[in-house]
């Protein structure tokens, strides 16, 4: 698929759509009827690629022409003014963002999920989109449209799909998390959705400061390989994403490493506590704290996420691994009993024991004492 160039169906093919042979002469070609709007006003057929629809001779594209898609037949692609299959308006049909750019700058996925074979676009202003085809062309309107629309501006998403043949259908889709990519380096986000429902996100890489994608790359799509995610960045890295293990210590089974002399440190009891317990130091002034060891299984960034119990009498604390904190003080008020897990963010911890200190700084002015209560702390991967 070609981009902005001169046309005349001889020797100059631009806003096109080739059939090569494999010396890479013409033999067939589709070009829009508006071609020369296209090419007059940058708005280039090729930038998103073709893909063919499984199982038929039916290919499918779109580009930068206001949100347009076109399937054609690749043994009769038509050339300029013979009628295609079908055309139909595949990003922002519903008018989200009218006035804006509907671009499509990435490629399209498709997908034999069991309810038939699926197409999924995200062009730039608009929700991700999946359309079922029909056997002859795709039904509008689509089947499916995520909830999750991307700041304005370019591209869009860019998407991947993984899948255990016709089950288990995972889109993975990078976008930028805030700003507009077109002539910036903005932060990105690589997210998770159920390819049999947009509107279902599994997990995003927001949900934990560890997994932080970086600064967004606007041509790169996620690679799939081996079990992982693989996703470039421009922060000059690679993201590598896939299946771990938590560590998680239950507070009252970590030894105590030391406290506040003279305040109690003791054991909990609630059902509603993971593993029916927890830590609590009944300290009544700033900077008395409770140590605990911790175990990390082995050497690498882990993501910091303890639980604790909130009450009426509890304190502002902080948390400190081996002497340097980490992550923003906690308010541990509330006026009933609730359980909060938090993201502290990210160490690089090697394996071995580390002590993790939580220390009073303060308290709520609503709080009536200073005690923490620990339930479980948590290290992600």
């Amino acid at each position: 698929a070609t981009g902005n160039g001169t046309f005349d169906g001889v020797n100059s093919f631009g806003e096109t759509l080739l059939r090569l042979s494999p010396t890479l002469g013409v033999v067939d070609w589709f070009t829009p009827s508006n071609w020369a709007s296209l090419n007059s006003f940058d708005l280039d057929l090729g930038s998103s690629g073709p893909i063919f629809v499984p199982g038929t001779s039916l290919l499918t594209m779109g580009g930068k022409g206001g949100g347009t898609c076109y399937l054609v037949n690749a043994n009769r692609m038509g050339h300029v003014n013979t009628p295609i299959p079908q055309t139909w308006q595949c990003v922002d049909p519903n008018n989200v963002r009218s006035g804006l750019s509907h671009h499509l700058h990435n490629s399209m996925v498709t997908w034999g999920s069991p309810s038939g074979v699926n197409l999924y676009t995200w062009g730039e202003n608009d929700f991700g989109r999946m359309w079922r085809f029909n056997g002859t062309t795709f039904n509008t309107p689509a089947a499916s449209v995520s909830n999750v629309l991307p700041p304005q501006g370019m591209p869009g998403g860019m998407m991947s799909l993984s899948s255990n043949g016709s089950g288990n259908g995972i889109l993975w889709v990078t976008m930028p998390l805030s700003g507009d990519a077109n002539h910036s380096s903005v932060p990105g986000v690589l997210r998770a959705f159920d390819a049999t429902n947009l509107t279902r996100e599994l997990w995003n890489s927001t949900m934990n400061a560890a997994d932080n994608m970086m600064n967004f790359s606007k041509g790169s799509a996620p690679v799939i390989a081996n079990g992982k995610v693989y996703l470039a960045s421009l922060s000059r890295s690679v993201g590598v994403y896939g299946l771990t293990a938590n560590v998680t210590t239950e507070a009252e089974s970590a030894p105590v490493a030391g406290s506040t002399a003279g305040r109690l440190v003791r054991v909990f009891i609630d059902s509603a506590a993971s593993g029916g317990a927890g830590v609590i130091i009944e300290s009544h002034a700033v900077g008395e704290f409770v140590s605990l060891t911790i175990n990390v299984p082995q050497t690498g960034l882990w993501g910091i996420r303890p639980l604790f119990k909130k009450f009426s009498n509890r304190a502002i604390w902080q948390l400190s691994i081996d002497g340097g904190n980490q992550g923003a003080a906690q308010d541990g008020f509330a006026s009933s009993f609730i359980y909060t897990e938090v993201d502290l963010g990210t160490r690089n911890l090697t394996a071995g024991n580390h002590t993790f200190r939580f220390q009073v700084t303060g308290r709520n002015g609503a709080s009536s004492d200073f005690w923490i209560a620990v339930d479980t702390i948590k290290l992600t991967r």
